[in-house]
């Protein structure tokens, strides 16, 4: 059962105060592997908040607060590329 259904991203965003990454996946609709690529500054100007807290096995703890306000600013910007 989805813990967030009928809820829209923000409002599921805002349903707790710390979210585990199985919530995001959950939330966002994909993998831990995407959430990772999500958080690297080298590829995007506006990259997803990391872990406050990384717990093997039981997935990473996520503040909410920063996790709304990087999703306020999507579109996810990529980097330009430097040669």
């Amino acid at each position: 059962m989805n813990k967030f259904e009928g809820m829209t991203i923000k409002e599921a965003l805002c349903s707790r105060p710390v979210l585990k990454t199985p919530d995001l996946e959950e939330i966002f609709g994909r993998s831990s592997r995407t959430l990772n690529r999500w958080q690297n500054g080298e590829l995007y100007e506006n990259p997803m908040p990391k872990p406050f807290s990384e717990c093997r096995g039981a997935g990473n703890n996520y503040d909410s607060g920063k996790l709304l306000g990087w999703y306020e600013s999507w579109p996810l910007q990529k980097k330009a590329l430097v040669i």
